[in-house]
């Protein structure tokens, strides 16, 4: 299983990709 400091570093970078942040 994937961590949850890994799946919060591609839920970040989904929404910075989608100009969500930033």
């Amino acid at each position: 299983m994937c961590s949850i400091r890994h799946l919060c570093v591609v839920v970040l970078g989904t929404m910075c990709r989608t100009g969500v942040f930033g």
